[in-house]
């Protein structure tokens, strides 16, 4: 069997720590963006949200259907939001925005989780 030099000995082992300290770092980098990838997700849609319930609700207090769809169309631009849907108080659905014919609208208000949003199945809700 060859012997093996010192000097080879370090290279080797410098070499293996530099590899393991790569692959502890790149996974705990991956968990971290997973992590908040999450939250940064939710927060965007509770800004849209917010957003569009500030751009309807003259055609709620107006009761314009026609104003609150042509608002809610422009939700088509965010390639992340499948569908939308726009209620009353009273819980009656005034318009609503789809990506695909097959996207399910509910016909009332999902109730959200504290925080305003429910994650479920890659899907989230906001209120």
């Amino acid at each position: 069997m060859k012997e093996k030099s010192p000097r080879g000995q370090l290279t080797r082992a410098a070499v293996l720590t530099m590899v393991l300290a790569t692959l502890l770092s790149s996974g705990a980098l991956l968990a971290y963006e997973l992590l908040t990838y999450r939250n940064v997700w939710a927060n965007d849609l509770r800004t849209q949200a917010d957003l569009m319930s500030r751009a309807t609700a003259a055609a709620l207090v107006f009761s314009n259907p026609k104003v609150a769809q042509e608002n809610l169309a422009l939700l088509k631009a965010r390639p992340s939001i499948a569908a939308a849907a726009l209620f009353r108080p009273d819980k009656s659905r005034v318009a609503t925005c789809a990506r695909s014919e097959a996207e399910k609208i509910p016909n009332a208000p999902i109730s959200v989780s504290e925080g305003g949003r429910s994650i479920s199945t890659g899907r989230m809700s906001s209120s």
